[in-house]
């Protein structure tokens, strides 16, 4: 799993924003995915809904509403059998380049499918977005260096 570095415009806080949020997202999941099963060469993706702009800034409503709908990063919570599996009968190469759970990706708002998940007895909605191992376009040391 990539590490989380905290950026300099953090310092201070008790605990950076995204690692809270990365916490008690694996604390909602772990016990539910289990029985969701991404299938071909599809990839679940938790979506990066930024809280915190800087130390002091809190991002506000609209910015989090944006980013539920432009977003263009997330974490890699699952992927298919077949993601990022070279197949010569269909012309497809990787060259050696594969995500893991826990990485963060970069894609393109457009691609992908959204959906959200409330786990039992969680008041709170997960959002995920289903990609095809082609759509990555890149992975990133954290989700908040992409706006």
């Amino acid at each position: 799993m990539s590490a989380l570095i905290k950026p300099p415009s953090l310092v201070g806080i008790e605990e950076d924003p995204l690692a809270k949020m990365v916490r008690e997202l694996r604390g909602h999941i772990n016990g539910d995915l289990p029985d969701f099963k991404i299938w071909n060469n599809n990839i679940l993706v938790f979506k990066f809904i930024r809280t915190h702009h800087s130390k002091n800034i809190v991002a506000a409503a609209e910015t989090q509403r944006e980013d539920m709908w432009q977003g263009k990063v997330g974490m890699v919570i699952k992927m298919g059998p077949s993601a990022f599996v070279d197949d010569a009968s269909l012309g497809i190469k990787f060259y050696g380049q594969k995500v893991q759970p826990g990485d963060w990706v970069m894609y393109r708002y457009s691609d992908g499918i959204d959906w959200d998940y409330l786990p039992p007895n969680v008041p709170v909605r997960i959002h995920f977005r289903i990609l095809t191992d082609a759509h990555i376009q890149m992975t990133v040391p954290r989700p908040d260096v992409i706006l």
